[in-house]
């Protein structure tokens, strides 16, 4: 898998400047802090293609640096000293830390951690030892298993690079140093941290396990999604299946109950509706509350003397209001149209018809507590919002 995100944490407590602090005196790396100053330091330049002659420079003005005698600064110094003094702390420590191990697939928008970051034991470490035709900055040894570790100052790992680690099937960490470019502090300790304890500058360029791991995490990822979407499948048809059974269930209770309630009603019992439908009003009430209407009226005195009105009020397509006794309509208003060409008064003895029919049907509307508390109540039917009423006209 390849990775090409660069990332330069900052370290705001280096002070910015080229000086090279490390140099090799006697096939050793040492700082400037350990030599004597001048020509007498007897150092050379710590990169192999260079070797020059160093002068120690420790005056009283400049920070202490190594410089090169007679000669310019051959490009590769802190580099090279970098790599020495990286390979030196992890042959002392004999252990190194490896940054997590993450996939992602942009395709699929998934990922995994393979592994956290951990700290591994290192057998042997050997700088710049031609692998093939790829020559690493370190190897490291670790059991039966190589490491490529590159420490990327100016140079980072390319795609060429990567093609020939790719063949040689060795994982490559690759640490960003491009911060200590243009320091004059590099320390000891400041390196072993980085290497030993911590992870951020660290990033996998390539590792040889990553490609078996992403397709293993792919094939129990698609094996989990294939269980799920089956669960998912066999409890939408254990749901559908129970409500075929249910809707069964109550088409035939449905059937059940309009067949009872035809019974009733041609048995002469009344089919009292808890909400506007077929009848609304309670007989009972309505006869009770019919007895106050002091209003004459042919539909008064209809209501009055037992016939039974369900308590709505209906009107045509032309606005005409009418109500019903027995499926029979009885109007007590005409079609708007009309009624522009009667009088104000008729309008007003309309409108009061309406009123008093509106205040009964109030009045009298069906509560079913109080029918399940009356000695007239059959049954009631909560499912079909039916009361079976057996009251008739006292």
């Amino acid at each position: 898998m390849k990775y090409f995100l660069f990332l330069h944490p900052k370290q705001s407590h280096f002070k910015l400047k080229s000086n090279l602090t490390y140099a090799v005196h006697n096939d050793k790396l040492v700082h400037i802090s350990k030599v004597i100053s001048g020509l007498a330091c007897n150092c050379k330049c710590p990169n192999p293609n260079c070797n020059g002659k160093l002068i120690a420079r420790k005056g009283n003005i400049k920070s202490h640096h190594f410089a090169h005698y007679n000669m310019e600064d051959c490009g590769g110094a802190l580099e090279s000293a970098l790599h020495l003094l990286a390979k030196e702390i992890i042959s002392e420590e004999k252990v190194f830390k490896i940054p997590e191990l993450y996939y992602y697939n942009k395709k699929r928008k998934i990922g995994k951690v393979f592994f956290e970051a951990l700290v591994i034991e290192v057998d042997n470490v050997e700088l710049e030892v031609l692998q093939d035709d790829f020559k690493p900055d370190i190897v490291l040894q670790c059991r039966k298993t190589k490491l490529f570790v590159e420490i990327a100052v100016t140079h980072f790992v390319d795609e060429k690079k990567l093609k020939k680690i790719e063949n040689l099937g060795i994982s490559l960490i690759e640490i960003d140093l491009s911060e200590f470019k243009l320091i004059d502090n590099i320390t000891k300790n400041i390196l072993r941290d980085i290497l030993i304890n911590k992870t951020e500058y660290k990033r996998w360029i390539y590792n040889s396990k990553e490609a078996l791991l992403a397709e293993k995490f792919l094939e129990e990822y698609d094996l989990n999604q294939k269980i799920k979407n089956r669960i998912k499948e066999e409890k939408l048809k254990e749901k559908l299946k129970k409500e075929r059974l249910l809707t069964k269930i109550q088409d035939e209770n449905d059937k059940k109950e309009k067949s009872y309630l035809n019974n009733q009603k041609n048995t002469g019992n009344r089919l009292l509706s808890f909400y506007y439908s077929e009848i609304v009003c309670c007989p009972l009430r309505l006869q009770k509350y019919s007895k106050t209407i002091k209003a004459r009226h042919t539909i008064f005195n209809k209501i009055k003397s037992g016939q039974y009105w369900d308590g709505i009020n209906r009107k045509t397509k032309g606005k005409a209001d009418y109500v019903c006794f027995d499926d029979e309509k009885f109007f007590f208003s005409p079609s708007i149209h009309k009624q522009e060409k009667q009088g104000v008064t008729k309008i007003k003895e309309y409108q009061k018809i309406w009123a008093i029919l509106n205040s009964l049907q109030k009045k009298s509307k069906v509560n079913i507590d109080i029918c399940r508390q009356c000695a007239y109540n059959i049954h009631v039917l909560d499912n079909s919002k039916v009361v079976v009423c057996k009251y008739t006209k006292e």
